[in-house]
Formats: structure tokens, sequence, C-alpha cells
């Protein structure tokens, strides 16, 4: 159960960034695996790890315009998951 509510969630934010940007950099931009070529900065389980690989999937996206603002505890308090 925790992952379908995970799923729905994540797929109502990614509906809101389509409303907000448009369909185009959805369906135009190419899909990205993730080898070291195209995600080369070294991973950190971390708020900063999140934001720093987030920056870059807009960046591909054509979204590195777009502001963002990470709210990791209000994520946390949407899966119902205690602060660390």
């Amino acid at each position: 159960m925790r992952y379908e509510r995970e799923r729905d969630l994540l797929l109502d934010d990614i509906s809101q960034l389509i409303l907000a940007a448009g369909t185009e950099p959805f369906l135009g931009s190419p899909l990205v695996e993730p080898p070291d070529r195209c995600v080369p900065d070294p991973w950190s389980p971390d708020e900063a790890g999140v934001g720093h690989l987030i920056r870059r999937l807009l960046g591909y996206a054509g979204l590195d315009h777009l502001d963002l603002v990470l709210e990791i505890d209000r994520w946390r308090k949407r899966m119902g998951i205690e602060p660390e």
C-alpha cells in the first residue's frame, strides 16, 4: 500500500510539472539514462544529493530555468515517514 501512495503522489507531482511547463519538455526531451557521462556527480543520500540530481535532470529536460524548492520534510510527512 505504501508504494501505491508514493506512486500516486509522484504522479501528482509530475502532473503539476507538466501543467507548469507544458508538454513539450516532458514529451520532447531525450530519455537520459544514468551512466557516468550523464550523471557524473557523486551520489549522496541526503538533501544536497537529491537537490543536485534533480537540478541536473531539470537541465536535461530544458527546465533548468525553474526555481527548485526542496521540501524534504513535507515529502516525508506526505509519505508518513518520521523526520530524521
